[in-house]
């Protein structure tokens, strides 16, 4: 496995190795956020989420969002006419459906990357917090 030397995020100057492709991941991540310094970090978590998305072998199904709010467009009086794609993503692990998000506009593959990664990025957390506190409450 071929890894790199990154910051890793944690404040004290302390890098992290990681893969050639969670590098990859981080930096489509990164341009895509327009953010730098601290800002920067949710490349790196959004890379990290999309990694834990592929471990737990999540599914990700986009469908026509069937009644979209498009009040916010120049076309939504009808003055102005276009089309629009809008789409609902739905992440799903072990059939169950784990998040979802819709009214997502003209989204292209990149975009639609950063979409999956966020759902991923929502779960990853709710499933370590439903993990830490089975832990402390539940476990033996």
């Amino acid at each position: 496995m071929h890894s790199e030397q990154v910051n890793g995020g944690d404040g004290k100057g302390k890098g992290a190795m990681m893969s050639k492709g969670k590098a990859e991941a981080f930096r489509f991540f990164q341009e895509r956020s327009g953010a730098v310094g601290r800002a920067a970090l949710a490349g790196w978590d959004l890379a990290t989420a999309e990694e834990w998305a592929r471990e737990v072998d999540a599914e990700y199904s986009w469908e026509a969002d069937e009644d979209p709010d498009l009040s916010w467009c120049e076309c939504a009086d009808g003055s102005i006419r276009h089309e629009h794609e809008v789409l609902v993503c739905v992440m799903r692990v072990d059939g169950r459906v784990v998040g979802s998000v819709g009214g997502i506009v003209d989204a292209d593959r990149a975009y639609g990357r950063v979409i999956e990664a966020e759902l991923a990025s929502e779960a990853k957390t709710h499933a370590e917090g439903l993990a830490d506190l089975y832990a402390r409450h539940f476990a033996e």
